[in-house]
């Protein structure tokens, strides 16, 4: 009803667009703020948090407008054109989704499951496209990552001391929206057979928290590459070690990875760049020829140094986890094989069977795994491809670029970068939001990029030069 009454509203044209990149910019910093769990969960109606009603205030508006202005139609799809093929693994992707949807396990909840992916990512995919044609608008949301993280980091470092949340006790009845959740948060958090106390952080889950850290991240370092004045820079400073030691404080080996991707490609980015617009760079050059020494330090580190090896690798603590994973996989082959096109959105868990020991809910461990059994083998492969390509996108057009909002996609390369890698590890989607923001983003300044150097940036010509 709700899309036949968009359908039939007149067009009176116009943009409207500074409500919307405002609420998005609030969505981006409540997410980080807000607890999941303090909401409100009123009789007949969904659970109402501030960050929802942020993102969907900025959604309802720019639905209304789209289907209210054909020049702001217009705007979206030339967005959304900027990168033709990235757009098209996107709709090749949507595509599975849909065709799995009659083949559902789970029936009216799948149809759920996928209406709700339309709103956090096709709808923020678009508007965030449109949103990024504005100067300014990439910026905003690269401070507001950097900044939030930083506070949440300081929240966690003080979690870490009291080992405890402490915040949870003063959450009033009416904001405890679901009462078996909030009970958890006062639940111990060690990691099993140690006695190491794990961040939970204002997401209350180590393994959200250490994600949705480890996209954050490189616009953290991003912000103090950048910093000019001496005072912003020691502030960004202290932030980036606080932002580190939260990471390790989580126990989680995505936030470790996080780390050490983005100290490994971004200097190698930054010195690629530095050699492609000044060939005789003494730092360029340095990076360049000394960036397989220090890789090879880097990697015996992570390979001999125990506490190095069991953070980003894993140990002994660890074994349970990598056990859980593999007998998924063992598992799951069968149920792929028998259903190649899937079995519809949200039906993952339930397809695949599998408990944790005392569990009640069955559980997936890997999101590659979670693609597989609900969009089938398509479903990854358009899934991977639409990343991957974003990546070496965002990578190939920094080297070119020149001004301050272009010079974001270094971090946005090395955030999808670090999105993939701990998707191979993790099914949640609670981080899919602002990942399919940011890709968003990403396809307006890798073409902006493009069209200023006159560039094909999906050849390998040039790209090492």
């Amino acid at each position: 009803m709700a899309l036949l009454i968009l359908w039939l509203l007149p067009d009176i044209g116009g943009v409207r667009d500074e409500f919307v990149s405002k609420y998005f910019l609030l969505f981006v910093g409540i997410n980080a703020l807000w607890p999941p769990v303090a909401a409100l969960n009123l009789p007949g109606i969904p659970v109402v948090s501030p960050t929802r009603v942020a993102l969907f205030a900025a959604l309802i508006v720019f639905a209304v407008n789209f289907s209210t202005s054909s020049q702001m139609r217009s705007q979206v799809v030339e967005a959304m054109n900027a990168q033709p093929l990235l757009r098209k693994l996107f709709w090749l992707f949507w595509t599975t989704t849909v065709i799995a949807l009659p083949l559902s396990a789970v029936g009216s909840f799948a149809i759920l499951r996928w209406l709700n992916s339309q709103v956090y990512w096709t709808m923020v995919l678009a508007a965030s496209a449109w949103l990024a044609t504005r100067k300014g608008f990439a910026l905003n949301v690269a401070q507001a990552l950097a900044w939030t993280l930083i506070i949440t980091s300081v929240i966690g470092i003080n979690e870490f001391r009291m080992e405890e949340m402490g915040w949870p006790e003063f959450l009033p009845p009416w904001l405890r929206a679901d009462e078996a959740m909030y009970a958890k948060l006062f639940e111990p958090s060690y990691r099993p057979y140690t006695d190491n106390y794990r961040v939970r952080g204002i997401l209350g889950n180590a393994l959200y928290t250490a994600e949705y850290m480890a996209i954050a991240f490189p616009f953290v370092i991003y912000a103090l590459t950048r910093a000019k004045r001496p005072l912003y820079m020691l502030l960004l400073a202290a932030g980036t070690l606080a932002t580190m030691m939260t990471m390790y404080f989580t126990g989680s080996r995505s936030a470790m990875v996080g780390i050490v991707i983005t100290f490994a490609i971004y200097p190698l980015l930054e010195a690629l760049r530095a050699r492609r617009q000044r060939p005789t760079s003494l730092f360029a050059n340095t990076v360049m020829y000394a960036y397989p020494f220090f890789a090879g330090i880097l990697a015996a580190v992570i390979l001999f140094w125990r506490r190095a090896h069991v953070a980003v690798l894993g140990g002994g603590q660890h074994e349970g986890s990598n056990d859980a994973r593999t007998v998924q996989w063992e598992m799951g082959w069968p149920k792929i094989i028998s259903h190649p096109f899937g079995q519809g959105s949200g039906s993952s868990g339930e397809v695949l069977g599998y408990f944790t020991p005392g569990g009640v809910m069955p559980t997936v461990d890997s999101y590659f795994l979670t693609l597989l059994l609900e969009y089938g083998f398509l479903g990854l492969a358009f899934f991977f491809a639409l990343f991957a390509l974003a990546i070496w996108g965002a990578a190939r057009a920094y080297i070119y670029a020149r001004d301050e909002e272009s010079l974001l996609l270094a971090p946005l390369a090395i955030a999808f970068t670090n999105f993939l890698v701990i998707k191979s590890a993790a099914s949640t989607e609670s981080s899919f939001p602002i990942v399919f923001m940011l890709l968003g983003v990403s396809f307006v300044l890798v073409a902006r990029v493009r069209a200023e150097a006159g560039l094909n940036l999906l050849t390998a010509r040039n790209f090492w030069r």
